[in-house]
This record gives C-alpha cells, structure tokens and sequence, in this order.
C-alpha cells in the first residue's frame, strides 16, 4: 500500500516554503508565483535588498536569488 500522502503532496505548499524562506531570514514575502517547476517570491533579504527568489517546489530550497532594487 502507498503511504496516504506520498504522492499528492510532493509538492511543497505555499506555507510551508514561506516558513522556509522566512527561516533563512526574508521577510516581506509577497507575490508568491507559481512558475512551471519553482515558485518565484518577492521578498526583503536578510540585508534589507528587495529581491526575487526562486523555490524549488519538491525540496523548498532556494535556486537562486536577484536584486530587484
């Protein structure tokens, strides 16, 4: 038998890669898009940058970032 939730929810969900990113120190997160494979977020860095940040949706992990300002 599968395990209940193996599959429907490989994908990681809007709170819980909010909660990652805000673990990392962004803050201001807003316009969280969903983007063909990752998620793109707009947020403040922990250096106080505006910057655009895409999320793996699998693992949450941050592929990378770019300055917005």
């Amino acid at each position: 038998a599968m395990k209940r939730d193996e599959r429907q929810n490989a994908n990681m969900g809007l709170r819980q890669i909010a909660a990652a990113l805000s673990g990392l120190g962004y803050t201001n997160l807003r316009d969280i898009a969903f983007e063909g494979g990752h998620y793109e977020v707009e947020a403040t860095d922990p250096d106080g940058h505006n910057v655009k940040i895409y999320v793996n949706v699998v693992t949450g992990k941050v592929l990378r970032s770019k300055r917005e300002d």
